[in-house]
């Protein structure tokens, strides 16, 4: 598929990965198992020429993380408040965002946001702060 415009995906996740987790567990394996990656990594191997990106906010985490697996980016964010499991909220992750939209205007690219989880406080604040 040739794009008439350079696009970006970016799956979002809206609670923390840690909450799945065991002790012992490895949480970067969880990552790699949960739907919206395994979503960005089908994108990825029929679209390669798009850009995936898998973001959530993590409530173990006291700075942001980065890294890049299969040629997809995953970014985690630190909570502002992580009260339960699909309330975590990350005004990083929302100002990040904020960016990245402006971004795509100064840079002339298109991006589709995939929510997933999207019916909590986190997503609601993204449909709301992000509608157009």
């Amino acid at each position: 598929m040739k794009l008439k415009k350079k696009l970006k995906v970016i799956m979002i996740a809206h609670a923390s990965h840690s909450y799945f987790a065991n002790e012992n567990d490895d949480l970067k394996k969880i990552v790699l198992n949960d739907w919206y990656f395994k979503t960005a990594s089908q994108l990825k191997k029929y679209y390669p020429e798009i850009a995936v990106e898998c973001w959530a906010p993590e409530r173990v985490n006291e700075e942001y993380e980065e890294y890049v697996e299969n040629d997809i980016k995953l970014k985690f964010f630190p909570t502002t408040f992580s009260l339960m499991y699909a309330l975590d909220f990350s005004w990083s992750m929302l100002r990040e965002l904020k960016k990245e939209i402006e971004r795509s205007y100064n840079e002339d690219y298109e991006i589709i946001l995939h929510l997933h989880e999207c019916h909590n406080l986190h997503g609601l604040a993204i449909l709301d702060l992000f509608r157009n």
